[in-house]
């Protein structure tokens, strides 16, 4: 999507408390002149964390920010530890205690430098808590959570996405600060105030905020509930059990009417919400700070704990080349060249007594079938119900990059399925969760082959992502001497 400025510059920002369905924050006058997709279609389940496990899954998330445990600039006062992350009976919980810790906020700065917020590095945290941070990014799509908020003063418990450098944020809620018209805290609006921003670095050091709230009469703390973000490249929505809560979009109308994808016209002028992210892939972060000032906690409140009963994220899937076909020797006749899914919800049947389960995928490229699938001179007829864009189905990703020798001495081959090599990275993750290599994938060969020998032994991760799609494919790899 490309625009270009005018010369006039507008900036207008209006507030609607509680349903907020349509919202401008700051605009600039603007012309388009690609004018983005428009997708109606179905989502697809691309990625999920139920946390099913003891422990946190380390080769998607880590403890802590790139730039340390802390968040020196915003009116916040606890360390993150891994050890107030904790996995129980499917739920994940991030943990704040009064503990008091000497640690330096930002971990590769010297002890005695004065960082943003004033004060010396190192220094005594009263609290500590938990969070985790994608070590993925994330696009356009839907994302949900399930979970429980704490109710105490003085916590601020937030599901958001982001990315850097300067600042793309979405915050998918926070809550904090629940104040009265009088500046004091409002005990009756703990866990019942959930916050819905942007925040974005439209020009350098020129940070634009969008922010609303719901004043609502749910106490968040007594149950769990879904809430759940739709991000689109035109438009944001925000929904709390299902219910739509806060609709923004990127233009509106010169008179402030917003302006839905399927109404956007190439060299018209739009008023564009400077606070509407730039960047269409973030990472996604779930963390319980513990605010300062006068909403500190009362001494005897906590523990307390943000729990999670899951993550996941839906894509919206890709019809433009699905072909209804019957016959495998039609669709590697198919005038599309890539290979594309055939079906993969209810199961197919083929021929003798192969079958595709109903999470499995049958792919088929110009060149290759699958393993386990030999192509003949005859036909080989399926069954494909139902069509593939009326249907909700969840994609398995395991089987679409292969990695070996693993384990390996550091010489190793990575392969990428032909569906997904278009356009894609490889990333080398150390065992501390930070990326060594960034490797473009070969798109006519779709493998890259690697000397990692120089790497010290332990458990690697293998991180591909597609550009085009955001999909993110972790592989663990381990290196022995």
């Amino acid at each position: 999507m490309k625009y270009f400025n005018s010369y006039i510059l507008v900036c207008i920002c209006f507030l609607t408390i509680n349903h907020c369905f349509s919202q401008l924050c700051n605009g600039d006058v603007v012309s388009l002149i690609n004018n983005p997709e428009c997708s109606n279609n179905e989502y697809l389940l691309v990625f999920e964390d139920n946390f099913d496990s003891t422990i946190v899954d380390e080769n998607t998330w880590q403890f802590e920010y790139p730039w340390g445990r802390s968040l020196v600039e915003n009116p916040e006062q606890q360390y993150y530890k891994s050890q107030n992350v904790e996995v129980n009976n499917g739920v994940l919980s991030l943990i704040a205690k009064r503990e008091r810790v000497v640690r330096r906020a930002i971990p590769y700065d010297p002890d005695n430098k004065i960082i943003d917020d004033g004060y010396r590095n190192k220094r005594t945290f009263d609290f500590t808590s938990g969070m985790i941070f994608s070590k993925f990014n994330f696009g356009y799509g839907k994302y949900e959570i399930r979970c429980k908020i704490p109710k105490a003063k003085g916590m601020w418990p937030a599901f958001w996405l982001f990315e850097g450098p300067g600042k793309n944020e979405i915050d998918i809620f926070e809550f904090w600060n629940e104040h009265d018209l009088f500046g004091n805290v409002d005990f009756d609006k703990l866990a019942r105030v959930p916050n819905f921003n942007l925040h974005h670095e439209y020009s350098k050091g020129n940070v634009y905020n969008c922010i609303s709230d719901w004043n609502s009469d749910i106490d968040f703390s007594k149950k769990f509930h879904t809430f759940t973000l739709i991000w689109k490249p035109t438009y944001i929505e925000w929904y709390i059990d299902g219910q739509l809560k806060r609709r923004t979009t990127k233009y509106t109308s010169l008179s402030t009417q917003p302006i839905y994808c399927d109404n956007l016209k190439d060299f018209e002028p739009y008023l564009l919400n400077k606070a509407f992210p730039k960047k269409e892939y973030l990472h996604v972060i779930m963390n319980l700070a513990v605010q300062s000032n006068s909403n500190e906690p009362k001494s005897n409140s906590l523990p307390k704990s943000f729990d999670v009963d899951y993550f996941k994220f839906y894509k919206q899937v890709d019809c433009q080349f699905v072909n209804n076909v019957n016959k495998v020797n039609e669709l590697l006749e198919s005038i599309e060249p890539n290979a594309f899914n055939v079906a993969y919800t209810d199961s197919v049947e083929l021929f003798e007594n192969l079958k595709i389960e109903n999470t499995k995928l049958l792919v088929v490229s110009s060149k290759r079938l699958p393993e386990g699938f030999t192509n003949s001179d005859t036909d080989i007829n399926f069954k494909h119900y139902p069509e593939i864009c009326n249907t909700k189905p969840k994609l398995s990703l395991e089987d679409r990059v292969s990695v070996f020798p693993n384990p390996s001495n550091g010489k190793i081959t990575i392969q990428v399925d032909r569906q997904l090599c278009n356009s894609g990275k490889i990333y080398i993750i150390n065992p501390n969760g930070y990326s060594m290599n960034t490797i473009e994938i070969d798109e006519k060969s779709c493998e890259v082959k690697l000397d990692l020998s120089y790497l010290n032994q332990g458990v690697y991760n293998v991180l591909y992502i597609q550009e085009s799609t955001g999909i993110p494919i972790s592989k663990p790899l381990v290196i022995i001497k």
